[in-house]
């Protein structure tokens, strides 16, 4: 069990404590804090409860009257106002550890020492939840179980239902379940963000591999009619080439080049015949010339005989001088020589008609050969021609076959984009099974820890505890009924009478033994169930309304009980001179004079 135990109180210039620190160190036992206020010859508004506040203060940094913090510090004082408290924490293993908590304002710190070191954080908060985690309780429980000041908090049985049972899982220490709830409830809901995001996600990745399916069904239509497209180019070339009969082009090609070869040769043979003939033809005509030239001359020669001008050819004399016999001699002579002449020129002219028209021949036959050539020639290009077009129609059709191949072999990129969607799909449904996983753990949680789960479990098992002790207080302090809570905290309280009755039927006496019951049951079941025991017990003003003298000497029987047999120092705050005395281990006597209190005895 965890033992918190309170040592000493320092307080300074804090409300009716002025500069002269008001030291008090916590005794084992009863004790009565009491006191007067000699600035008005009063037991009210001496200080008495100002220790309780200080104490409050000191852990949770609030006063249990709520007052504000610009009241606190000591009105007539500009001092920084302080609280120091020190304590001893007991650890289940029986270690002891010294701690001390001092908190200021003027300026506002706390600091917080452990075994004289000082352990403050960075901030006031994360220091205070320090001390909470420390004290182990929240300011409701401490409230209730260790400072009670019954004037100034509301009586358990008249909260709500709702305070009722978060104080009741703080007693129990159950409100974890509480945290842990409204910690499930907000993963839950972020679970389940997350889960619709993921499920947007989802479904659009699932659009988008959608898009690229019907893109790679496109893509693949359009692919096909590509290759079709070259497959029909293909068949048609193949079908030219077929129509061309390449090798009966070639066969043919082979005998048009053997008769272009024959016909050349046959051109050049003709050819030389015809410039041999040529060459006779120009020597009959060169001849020809001759003779006519000759002819002609002899002519002359006649008429120059005849005429007797000039010279004879053949003496050299004058022809005047010449006889007549001699002259017919001559021209006889000279017309004998032409008829040879012109017999010569006419068998020349003969021979030269012959060659020319034999020439004529020649160039006819040439001129044959040449059109036979020529068309040859034009048909062997134009064979040329077609393998040239075969050969490029065969080059196409392996280009074209290259093309298919590629576009066959042609990678599509909206595969590498369905493979990557279908991937993220597959982490995404990955995702929301888990997170589907995760949010039936989160429902089935909410469930567990919600007000009809484990928490009522455990309640409906420690009612018995609570509701045995609660009716043993009540017994002692000899209340007028019997009380009982259901596992959702509905009292339901029975009358001298055995009748069902409200808290509230009851006078404010009778009201104050429920309510002292209900807080003794609450401290042990803290102590038994908590793990945690507080050597401190502080009541405000307990016997100084409503409480007879029956009841207050049965309260303090209890508390003297309880403090023998838990080592408690228990202060109770009163000005009520009808208190017994004889039960009462200590008094300290609080005066209050000039606007200042302290310890006097």
């Amino acid at each position: 069990m965890k033992k918190i135990i309170f040592k000493t109180i320092c307080i300074q210039n804090f409300l009716s404590v002025g500069n002269e620190k008001l030291i008090l160190n916590f005794q084992n036992g009863i004790n009565l804090i009491t006191g007067i206020n000699k600035d008005k010859e009063s037991k009210n508004g001496c200080g008495k409860t100002t220790i309780l506040d200080a104490l409050y203060w000191s852990i949770f940094g609030n006063t249990i009257r709520d007052i504000k913090k610009d009241r606190i510090v000591h009105n007539h004082s500009k001092e920084t106002c302080s609280v120091e408290l020190e304590f001893d924490i007991t650890g289940i293993d029986g270690n002891t550890i010294e701690y001390k908590i001092e908190r200021t304002l003027n300026p506002s710190k706390v600091h917080l020492y452990k075994k004289e070191v000082d352990t403050t954080y960075s901030t006031i908060q994360k220091t205070d939840e320090a001390i909470l985690e420390l004290i182990g309780a929240n300011e409701e429980l401490f409230r209730n179980s260790v400072i009670m000041s019954l004037d100034n908090t509301l009586p358990f049985m008249a909260q709500k239902k709702i305070e009722k049972r978060k104080f009741i899982e703080g007693i129990l220490q159950i409100n974890i379940f509480s945290d842990m709830l409204l910690k499930v409830r907000a993963d839950y809901n972020e679970n389940k963000k997350n889960f619709e995001i993921l499920t947007n996600k989802f479904t659009e990745k699932q659009k988008t591999i959608s898009f690229f399916e019907e893109q790679k069904i496109k893509n693949e239509e359009i692919k096909k009619q590509k290759i079709e497209i070259l497959q029909n180019k293909i068949k048609e070339n193949e079908e030219k080439l077929k129509n061309n009969q390449n090798q009966t082009l070639l066969d043919t090609k082979t005998k048009i080049e053997d008769s272009l070869k024959k016909t050349e040769d046959a051109i050049k043979k003709i050819e030389q015949k015809t410039t041999k003939i040529s060459d006779s033809l120009l020597e009959f005509t060169k001849k020809e010339a001759t003779l006519h030239t000759e002819i002609e001359n002899i002519d002359k020669q006649v008429k120059s005989f005849k005429n007797k001008t000039g010279i004879c050819p053949t003496c050299k004399k004058k022809l005047s001088d010449e006889d007549d016999s001699s002259i017919e001699i001559h021209i006889n002579e000279l017309l004998e020589e032409k008829n040879t002449k012109k017999q010569e020129f006419d068998t020349v002219s003969n021979e030269r008609h012959g060659v020319s028209n034999e020439k004529t021949l020649f160039l006819k036959k040439s001129q044959e050969l040449s059109d036979l050539y020529k068309s040859l020639s034009q048909k062997n290009t134009k064979i040329d021609s077609i393998i040239r077009e075969n050969s490029s129609i065969s080059d196409k059709n392996i280009e074209l076959n290259e093309s298919i191949t590629s576009i066959s072999q042609e990678k599509d990129y909206t595969q590498d984009k369905i493979k990557e969607i279908s991937d993220e799909i597959g982490e995404l449904e990955d995702f929301l099974l888990k997170e589907q996983k995760n949010i039936t753990i989160l429902q089935n949680s909410k469930v567990i820890l919600s007000e009809e789960g484990v928490k009522t479990y455990i309640i409906k098992k420690l009612l018995v505890l609570l509701n045995n002790k609660l009716n043993c207080y009540l017994k002692k302090l000899e209340a007028p009924c019997t009380c009982t809570f259901d596992e959702m905290f509905e009292e339901t309280i029975i009358n001298e009478n055995n009748k069902e009755c409200s808290y509230f039927n009851f006078s404010g006496g009778e009201r104050k033994r429920i309510d002292l019951a209900i807080i003794f049951t609450f401290q042990d079941i803290l102590k038994s169930q908590a793990g945690i025991h507080y050597s401190l017990n502080m009541y405000d003003e307990l016997f100084d309304s409503a409480l007879d003298e029956v009841g207050s000497s049965k309260a303090i029987d209890i508390l003297k009980e309880n403090s023998e047999k838990n080592n408690q120092s228990i202060y109770i705050i009163s000005h009520n001179s009808s208190v017994s005395k004889n039960n009462i281990d200590n008094i300290i006597q609080i005066e209050k004079i000039n606007g200042k209190t302290k310890i006097v005895s």
